[in-house]
């Protein structure tokens, strides 16, 4: 069990203590590390022996999920979940919950099955990646963290990036096909939603091997708002100008400095090179 003592909320690791114990009580062995800083996780997991380890529990949010994918490097050593995160929408896609009696049963009935993992510049990523306004938004929340993440947090972030962003133009090449050029924000997802529980990929799958891609043409602030009203209402896909590709490669070029992020973690700057690994993790559902 690899535990982020700063994921989301503040009071799970009080929780947490009651559920070791229980899972204790069960008759399972289990080791608990606890991460002091970025790759931790990954560095953790990347030791693991599979002839000794039953399963990976994470107790975190989507990054930290991250991480251990990253660590395991295509391992099939299946992962379940406590989530603490903000968002924990890896979590809410294989309807895990922070149960202990939920948890031991997916350790010992649960189903071992094949997820596919996003990749962006070497980084991997299970829900989305994005260039342009979110991830400008997740650069400036990084320069301000401090300590515990809640949805509170992302306001001056949201509101100083609502004011300030100035709408860059990328170039989008699908699978070595240009599919877009001009001003835009782009996400790249593997799961159906995004923060908040957008439903920004209704049609995405886990294990079908590819990416879904939207791409919000856009100048300014109120084509942003107007985006941002049709993808709640659920009708991106047909109104705004919205462009929605499957593939299985994605590169995303631009003339001016844009930040990119992954699962909601700052993952640098475009150029960006974006690909599937089919059946990468292996999570275990119920």
């Amino acid at each position: 069990m690899v535990v982020n003592p700063v994921a989301g909320r503040r009071n799970a690791q009080r929780e947490l203590v009651r559920v070791i114990r229980q899972l204790r009580a069960s008759g399972l062995a289990v080791e608990v590390e606890r991460t002091r800083g970025p790759g931790h996780a990954s560095a953790w997991a990347e030791r693991l022996d599979e002839t000794t380890t039953r399963a990976v529990v994470v107790v975190g949010g989507d990054g930290t999920i991250r991480e251990v994918i990253d660590g395991l490097a295509g391992r099939a050593l299946p992962i379940a979940v406590l989530p603490t995160g903000t968002e924990n929408l890896v979590a809410k896609q294989f309807g895990f919950r922070f149960d202990a009696r939920v948890l031991y049963r997916r350790i010992q009935t649960g189903r071992p099955m094949p997820v596919d993992v996003g990749m962006i510049n070497g980084r991997h990523f299970l829900v989305v990646a994005g260039a342009g306004f979110d991830a400008e938004v997740v650069e400036r929340l990084r320069d301000c963290r401090a300590g515990h993440i809640t949805h509170l947090g992302y306001f001056w972030p949201i509101w100083r990036t609502f004011w300030e962003h100035r709408f860059p133009v990328i170039t989008a090449e699908a699978d070595g096909e240009t599919i877009f050029e001009g001003q835009a924000l782009v996400l790249v997802g593997n799961l159906p939603r995004y923060a908040v529980g957008l439903p920004i990929f209704p049609d995405a799958r886990y294990d079908d091997g590819l990416l879904d891609v939207v791409i919000y043409p856009c100048a300014g602030r109120g084509r942003l708002v107007g985006h941002a009203i049709n993808t709640i209402l659920k009708r991106h896909y047909h109104r705004g100008g919205t462009l929605h590709h499957r593939c299985r490669t994605l590169r995303l070029r631009s003339p001016r400095r844009v930040p990119i992020e992954a699962d909601g973690d700052h993952a640098g700057e475009l150029p960006a090179d974006i690909s599937v690994q089919p059946g990468y993790a292996m999570f275990l559902l119920a």
